[in-house]
């Protein structure tokens, strides 16, 4: 398999999560009483996307520095390997998470604590995402102890970067038992019950420790002997997929069917990742559909970012003109332009601001690795 360039699986599999994370936060833009939308979150949950994301950034992120990594483990190269690969994170994620961090704060400084929550509300916000630490801030909010903001989803965000930061260390102090060490990681974790508002919850790290074992396994001849070939077939691929993430939803739902459920949630996202690592079309659903889906993934991020500030923005332009759909045919062209509002927002962000940094960084990276 290639150390290098971009997995189309992955890339679906990612456009699949920001699908599901974004029904997780439909109560922002659906603020009517509706019984669909009540029976949908009575039987299914929706966070465990932002679990597949966790283990999609272990692997791709193993995928990309570790074997540059593992060449400069002994010499002097490897900390400036370390430097470059952290440049690179910081300009790939840290502008595009400023921009929605500044921009529902300023919108609740303009319109007053109103959808948008209270401008202090979103100063905590914006101050702990800024410095990377808004995994404990949620806790604190899960917890009662703080106000919600209107865009809380920079937990998991924090959560990355200070995976990014501590990779490198531990690669560099385990040496040669790091799988080892990723292992023991994941595995004291995995049957660990874990709720939302528990501090173990907002530091979990058992997703990005599955996805760095399965980075090793794909570059074994052990990942070819297991190649789950029979998803070639369309008849027993759609279906079996669907069965996996439909599992992540029961499983993220209120019916706590194991104790442990967070961990079966990992357990069912490195399934995913680990058929999206084979790269061969497991994730098809078509050409046209698989390119869109494509399209979709490359655009999650942002996708995470803003879709709860989209959301919110519709939410506010409803009662400002007193709207609320009577129909569902009104409910659906409501949260159709909500989703082209998402879309249209995304593209520009992509465009105007993730890809000239990503871009900009590498460059970067590079100039301080020549010297």
């Amino acid at each position: 398999m290639r150390s290098s360039g971009k997995l189309g699986d992955v890339q679906v599999l990612r456009a699949f999560c920001i699908v599901v994370t974004a029904l997780n936060h439909v109560q922002f833009l659906v603020f009517w009483d509706t019984e669909a939308v009540a029976e949908l979150f009575g039987r299914f949950g929706f966070w465990g996307g932002v679990d597949v994301f966790f283990v999609i950034s272990g692997f791709v992120i193993a995928r990309s520095f570790l074997p540059t990594a593992t060449l400069e483990r002994d010499g002097e190269g490897y900390w400036v390997q370390v430097v470059a690969f952290w440049i690179r994170r910081a300009y790939r994620i840290l502008p595009s998470a400023a921009l929605w961090l500044i921009v529902p704060l300023v919108l609740s400084i303009v319109l007053g604590p109103t959808i948008f929550m209270s401008p202090w509300a979103n100063a905590y916000q914006a101050i702990s995402g800024l410095f990377q630490v808004a995994n404990f801030h949620h806790w604190f909010m899960a917890s009662g102890r703080a106000e919600w903001p209107a865009n809380s989803i920079y937990w998991s965000l924090s959560l990355e970067e200070q995976f990014y930061l501590l990779l490198p260390v531990c690669f560099f102090l385990f040496r040669r038992r790091f799988v080892l060490f990723c292992g023991a990681v994941a595995l004291a974790q995995v049957f660990v019950p874990r709720v939302h508002g528990d501090l173990t919850w907002s530091i979990r790290t058992d997703g990005f420790m599955c996805g760095i074992l399965l980075y090793y396994l794909s570059t074994t001849r052990l990942h070819a002997r297991l190649d789950p070939s029979f998803l070639e077939c369309a008849v027993v691929r759609v279906p079996f997929v669907a069965l996996l993430l439909v599992g992540l939803c029961v499983f993220a739902s209120g019916a706590n069917l194991v104790p442990f459920r967070t961990g079966m949630i990992v357990v069912i996202a490195s399934l995913l990742v680990y058929i999206a690592s084979y790269d061969k079309g497991y994730l098809s659903l078509g050409a046209p559909m698989s390119r869109a889906l494509q399209w979709l993934g490359a655009r999650s991020y942002a996708i995470y970012l803003l879709h709860i500030v989209a959301y919110m923005l519709m939410h506010q332009v409803a009662v400002w003109i007193g709207y609320v759909p009577r129909t569902p045919w009104g409910a659906i062209g409501y949260c159709g332009l909500a989703v082209v509002l998402i879309l249209v927002l995304a593209e520009a962000n992509y465009r105007l601001v993730e890809e000239p940094m990503r871009l900009r960084g590498r460059a970067i990276a590079e100039r301080f690795v020549a010297g």
